[in-house]
């Protein structure tokens, strides 16, 4: 038995239709309004705020659900047949403890803010919603799912022998790093975010990572492969090794590798930086149910109807 959750937007929130909670197992749910929804810009239909604002309470709703409109992205295309989730007659109860208290679905979405939420057992989705006016078209941006996605795609280029040892240094893939702080980390070290590295940008609010930045402003605080140290710069740098080392961006080689062959259907996108490198630490961007397949492809340890996409030992 696998379960698996995709949740996006804000937390989590009710679901509701004149005024009524409405749950279906057959079709995803609606709704216009949502938690403190005047404060997240419902009387401006949740407006798309210019960059300068977009992370402002009353620009979110539509920043994450509509992030590749506002920075500029490589295109993740779906596959020509997509694989359905099947749904059963009737949503089942579901509950939760926490805090010793005992908790229903109902409770948690009338207590916590959240665009849309998925909840899926085995090949059945059990319940899908969406508030604050997004719906199943929207694309949702993750954070650190993206940090998964590399991490993944290094096993991938590993099986491929496109990495040849994760005792590589970075260097060997990204050259322009051989003299600075990430030279002598390893790939391994790199996925352990244990590359002893620290960087300037990494303690401000938003940014990206170019060469320039990794290279020169990046210092090295510990040794390598002795320290975790959760750092968005190493899953960057991890990024640069994968699509250096398979000559294709990130996005293209996911498409091909990954994401179509788990017959996602809708187009999913992927934020570049100027160079126009992914970040690969953060800003993915997909649908609800296509998060849904990818943590399905998760659940049973990379293989997907009996054909392992991603090597299981590399996942274990």
């Amino acid at each position: 038995m696998q379960v698996r959750i995709a949740c996006a937007g804000l937390a989590a929130g009710a679901l509701l239709i004149a005024g009524t909670l409405v749950y279906s197992a057959q079709l995803p749910v609606f709704s216009g309004v949502g938690p403190d929804a005047q404060a997240y810009g419902a009387a401006e239909h949740f407006p798309l705020g210019p960059l300068a604002t977009a992370f402002e309470k009353r620009y979110m709703v539509a920043t994450f659900s509509h992030f590749d409109s506002l920075y500029p992205v490589h295109i993740v295309s779906p596959a020509s047949h997509s694989w359905a989730f099947q749904r059963p007659a009737a949503v089942p109860e579901l509950t939760y403890v926490h805090a010793g208290t005992h908790y229903s679905l109902k409770d948690y979405l009338a207590h916590m803010p959240v665009t849309g939420l998925l909840i899926a057992k085995d090949d059945q989705i059990l319940f899908e919603g969406y508030q604050y006016a997004r719906s199943d078209q929207d694309r949702f941006t993750s954070q650190s799912i993206a940090k998964t996605i590399v991490g993944m795609l290094v096993g991938v280029a590993a099986s491929e022998h496109a990495i040849t040892s994760t005792a590589d240094p970075a260097s060997k893939y990204v050259p322009e790093l051989k003299d600075s702080a990430y030279g002598n980390a390893t790939v391994l070290d790199l996925l352990h975010m244990s590359s002893g590295v620290t960087c300037p940008i990494e303690d401000q609010t938003s940014g990206t990572f170019s060469l320039q930045t990794l290279t020169h402003e990046c210092k090295q605080a510990v040794p390598p492969g002795t320290r975790f140290r959760y750092s968005a710069a190493d899953s960057q740098v991890l990024g640069l090794i994968v699509s250096r080392a398979v000559q294709m961006p990130l996005a293209r080689y996911l498409q091909q590798k990954v994401w179509q062959n788990i017959g996602v259907e809708s187009k999913a996108t992927w934020t570049i930086d100027a160079s126009g490198q992914e970040l690969a630490f953060c800003c993915f961007n997909a649908t609800l149910r296509d998060y849904g397949r990818f943590a399905r492809l998760l659940a049973f340890d990379g293989a997907w109807n009996g054909k392992q996409l991603i090597p299981r030992q590399w996942l274990s």
